[in-house]
């Protein structure tokens, strides 16, 4: 939805750490993916082609060794290699380290790397712990070491990971030169968020969004809107699509399967789609880039008027997102599926109601609005959603079909790449859908702040109304923090869905349960949303119910002294902040979980 950022200054920072790298042999990684319940396939890039030792066990001083692999990076592969391990204990965390000429290299100078092998498919009474999150561009170390402490035994990447293209000497058509192919996945492998706080604890699964080749690329092609004034000074729109030849996609896919440590592909002639079973909990991971078909080919121009109107309806089939193949894969792997909770992983937002934008923007296309900072049209924005699943019908009604025939009732819908990060309850979205988007973006939650201006104007309802009606990052609050997302899986019973900021604040939280223990899907906002935060003169805590007349809200230094004290507060309340010193502050509701609250950061 948002163009992606372009931080020359972040690569330049990757390449000078490369440089000074020299002291270690590995160049890139390592990054474990690919896990099951006895096995894992780990990555790991070296300056040239040199033999090693890879030493693994369930012992972090490694006086047991699992096993000892004898090999080589590869000149074939630029210095990298892909390694498959296997016999692995289920559901233990495996410890790892890479010896060159008979010494532990100083990567591993903190300690070893290590990851957690899955339960298998007939364990249903672990605790699961995953994040979600896409996006990430800039360095931004507190959220990803809150994400360290959450210690997942998976981090899910919905794409834009870092954005090669934008790397020196790289540029959009980098999937077309084998090196930058190997050197596209190295600089990822060398993004300082998930090198210093994720790789090295955690296996990691991944699926492009666009940052394979131009912004909003869709298969071999790319939408191109724009609007300009005739001659009798009216607005006029264009809808135009850019093609590229086939061979960057085929590309993209070959570096995946390459230099991605990731699972078996049911065919990668039609993306990189795949599924993770971890013990009773299923992924269906899909690829809505490579084989998605033009969107601005939906716009239909009426010659009379001069004004287009958005109907993919009477393109039929030849409208997909995913295609026939990998979407005959999503339903049929739903359908047979005997997990006990269940997940659609995607690039990009499922929200059905984003339709209804898309449409309702057409008869004020000329209207022009400021965004973010640029004009935009109500045309021009409607084409902005219109690469998301709802703009898809074929695709969507695929999977709205299952739900309506009652087969999706633990299925959670989760996706990326909006810069922001929401959870609605399936009352809008369809079916229940985790928005995680935002991990280092820049922009964060501004898409749902915007949105909300125009349903307040023309709808006089709010985004979490239409939208995401458990809330998130710029719904009803101005939290424009960094986020990511958490799913815990309590056995059979329950499954949590969190929006967590980088402060650690929860901005939303949405607990389903089995139904066969007789609870309903019924929301759990443990946390109130409290912004700014950073904060200057004020902060704004919105609670999820009313406060009762003796509970207490109340404010504390770092050492416990209560500086703000409110007893019986508003469903809204705000403090002052006039008076208290530069620092980190902690606020606390009743006896509940305290929030760190950054005072004057700027002074």
């Amino acid at each position: 939805m948002l163009r992606k950022n372009r931080n020359k200054m972040h690569w330049m920072l990757i390449w000078l750490w490369s440089a000074a790298a020299d002291a270690q042999h590995i160049t890139s990684g390592p990054i474990v993916g690919g896990v099951t319940e006895r096995s894992a396939r780990v990555y790991v890039q070296t300056a040239s082609p040199r033999p090693f030792v890879l030493e693994y066990s369930s012992d972090s001083t490694f006086v047991e060794n699992l096993a000892i692999v004898n090999d080589s990076t590869r000149s074939d592969k630029f210095g990298s290699i892909i390694l498959d391990l296997d016999g692995l204990p289920e559901f233990r965390r495996i410890y790892y380290r890479f010896l060159f000429d008979g010494v532990a290299d100083t990567l591993f100078s903190n300690g070893p790397y290590s990851f957690h092998t899955f339960p298998g498919p007939g364990d249903g009474e672990t605790h699961l712990k995953i994040v979600v999150g896409s996006c990430n561009y800039f360095d931004n170390f507190p959220l990803f070491e809150s994400i360290r402490r959450f210690d997942p035994q998976l981090f899910l990447h919905l794409g834009d990971w870092n954005y090669p293209p934008s790397a020196p000497g790289q540029g959009w058509d980098y999937n077309l030169y084998p090196d930058k192919r190997a050197r596209s996945f190295a600089l990822r492998y060398r993004d300082e968020n998930m090198r210093r706080y994720v790789q090295p604890r955690c296996a990691v699964d991944y699926i492009y969004d666009d940052d394979w080749s131009q912004n909003g690329v869709q298969g071999t092609s790319w939408p191109v809107t724009s609007y300009y004034r005739d001659s009798a000074g009216k607005i006029r729109h264009r809808f135009d699509t850019q093609f590229m030849d086939s061979a960057h996609r085929v590309g993209a896919i070959r570096a995946y399967v390459e230099h991605f440590p990731g699972y078996p592909l049911p065919d990668s002639a039609h993306g990189i789609y795949h599924s993770i079973r971890m013990g009773r909990t299923e992924f269906f991971v899909t690829d809505v880039r490579t084989s998605s078909t033009p969107q601005n080919w939906a716009y239909v121009l009426d010659s009379t008027s001069g004004l287009w109107r958005f109907d993919p309806e009477s393109l039929g089939e030849a409208h997909t997102l995913i295609g026939p193949v990998q979407r005959s894969w999503l339903v049929s792997g739903l359908e047979h599926s005997d997990a006990d909770w269940r997940f659609i992983a995607s690039g990009v937002v499922f929200n059905k109601r984003y339709r209804d934008f898309i449409d309702g923007l057409m008869p004020v296309q000329e209207i022009e609005v400021p965004v973010a900072g640029r004009n935009e049209t109500a045309g021009t924005y409607s084409a902005a959603l219109a690469y998301n699943w709802a703009a898809y019908p074929v695709d969507l009604n695929a999977v709205l079909n299952l739900a309506q025939a009652g087969k999706l009732k633990k299925t959670v819908f989760l996706s990326g790449d909006s810069h922001s990060s929401a959870i609605d309850d399936g009352t809008n979205a369809g079916i229940p859908e985790l928005m995680a988007s935002g991990l280092a973006a820049g922009d964060e939650g501004y898409a749902n702040y915007y949105i909300n201006q125009f349903t307040k104007f023309l709808l006089n309802k709010t985004v979490k109304e239409i939208l995401w009606n458990m809330g998130g990052n710029g719904v009803d609050n101005e939290n424009f923090a960094d986020t990511y997302a958490t799913l815990e899986v309590f056995g059979k019973d329950s499954l949590r869905l969190r929006v967590v900021d980088e402060l650690d604040q929860i901005l939303s939280s949405y607990t389903l349960y089995d139904g066969t223990t007789g609870r309903g899907a019924t929301p759990v906002r443990e946390m109130t949303v409290v912004f700014p935060n950073p904060a200057k003169d004020r902060i704004t805590v919105r609670f999820a119910r009313v406060p009762q007349s003796h509970e207490v809200l109340t404010l504390t230094t770092a050492d416990g002294t209560v500086v703000k004290k409110v007893v019986g507060p508003q469903s809204v309340e705000t403090l002052s902040l006039s008076g208290l010193a530069q620092g980190v502050y902690f606020l606390r509701f009743n006896d509940g979980e305290a929030r760190k609250i950054l005072v004057h950061p700027w002074n």
